[in-house]
């Protein structure tokens, strides 16, 4: 059945009718024929589908989440909502909410947290940094990940140097877990060629309880076989935030590197 949320054409539509589906992303309202996603069989997809079943799994499985522990997940989602694409606050039944979190935890093959969190909220705040050496384009953060504490990233790119806003068509570039150790290579520098180009770094903050934080953008210009800037598009770095942030716009930190 179709579904559409407030009237057609305003700035909150959502949904399909007519041929016509109305959605938001981070440049704003749009309009679209309808068609049928593609579902793509690449490694990230079926890495993704893979850790999605896992969830499930679990949940599912009395042996690992027990009875008493799935009433825990009810009072939990019956306390805490959770921050929809349009800013709306919705509750997310007890499944819903273990999921969010250990889909996580499958992704880097860690075990299921079996218990609910204190709350939704982060608790693992480290300072990341991207930079650049001979080798290529590096992640590393402090403080380190320890247990199951790790950074997911993604990267865009090469698109074209006048390019400000992430495209669509991202990869995984890697994780920084405890295990992996620090710094990881993000983007060899045989990736990047003479011509100047910008890149796109996404990278989400994942802490013990696999509580996610918002996606945090980094747009690398490359000229030559280095970058000359490495601008933080994330306007705000609330890690803990739910809230969708539109940090396509309003580039605020900058750092230099000389260029050889």
């Amino acid at each position: 059945m179709v579904k559409i949320k407030n009237p057609l054409n305003s700035v909150q539509a959502a949904g399909s009718a007519g041929g016509i589906t109305y959605a938001r992303n981070h440049y704003g309202q749009y309009a679209r024929t309808w068609f049928s996603p593609l579902q793509p069989d690449s490694a990230s997809q079926l890495s993704w589908r893979s850790a999605m079943t896992q969830a499930n799994a679990w949940y599912q499985d009395p042996g690992t989440v027990t009875p008493a522990n799935v009433s825990r997940w009810y009072e939990f989602s019956k306390t805490y909502t959770w921050t929809n694409q349009f800013g709306n606050q919705v509750y997310l039944n007890a499944k819903e909410w273990f999921v969010k979190q250990n889909v996580w935890r499958a992704i880097a093959s860690l075990a299921a947290v079996v218990s609910p969190p204190p709350s939704p909220s982060l608790d693992w705040f480290p300072s990341i940094t991207i930079y650049w050496d001979t080798a290529g384009i590096y992640c590393d953060c402090f403080p380190v990940p320890v247990n199951g504490q790790f950074l997911y990233c993604r990267k865009a790119g090469p698109v074209s140097h006048t390019r400000n806003f992430c495209p669509n068509e991202i990869s995984f570039a890697g994780m920084l877990t405890a295990a992996s150790g620090s710094p990881i290579l993000l983007i060899p520098a045989i990736d990047i060629d003479t011509d100047p180009h910008n890149w796109f770094i996404i990278v989400r903050v994942i802490d013990n309880d696999g509580r996610s934080s918002s996606k945090i953008y980094y747009k690398i210009y490359t000229i030559g076989s280095a970058p000359t800037a490495i601008i933080s598009l994330d306007s705000t770095n609330q890690l803990d935030s739910e809230n969708p942030t539109d940090v396509s716009k309003n580039p605020t930190t900058i750092f230099i590197f000389n260029q050889e």
